[in-house]
């Protein structure tokens, strides 16, 4: 009996799970095409993007302008952060945070920006986030 009992708790855990799961992806894939129109009239487009990760890189030029968009679910993570570091072997390089008053709302999923000019060359990034979620860097030509 303790093991048809262990079954059954465990089986609806897993549903509970992928249930919420499904939902955040669901709010996400909405809050993702708000982002994209938003984009488009702003003239970015993507870059890059992740899903399910923690952390990335990319490069930035000097003739573009960049935007790094992370999106997240609210109910698991109630701390998000989005910090952007220029990878140099240099100690005195600090990391760009995005703040929570930059927030993009939806349901359960939610989201920060970072917004960055272009660097004097082509130099590379490291991305880290707090929670899993999903990241985006979008790109245009810079004004």
């Amino acid at each position: 009996m303790k093991i048809l009992l262990t079954i059954f708790l465990t089986a609806f855990l897993f549903t509970g799970i992928n249930a919420q799961t499904a939902v955040w992806k669901a709010d996400a894939q909405t809050l993702a095409g708000t982002i994209r129109s938003v984009a488009l009239k702003n003239e970015y487009r993507k870059l890059i993007g992740w899903s399910y990760a923690k952390q990335g890189s990319f490069y930035a030029d000097s003739l573009h302008d960049y935007a790094i968009v992370y999106v997240y679910d609210n109910k698991s993570c109630t701390l998000p952060d989005l910090s952007v570091t220029k990878m140099s072997t240099d100690p005195n390089v600090q990391a760009s945070h995005a703040t929570n008053n930059q927030a993009l709302v939806y349901q359960t999923a939610s989201g920060v920006y970072l917004l960055m000019g272009p660097s004097d060359k082509k130099t590379p990034y490291k991305v880290n986030v707090s929670c899993i979620g999903a990241v985006y860097v979008l790109w245009r030509k810079h004004k």
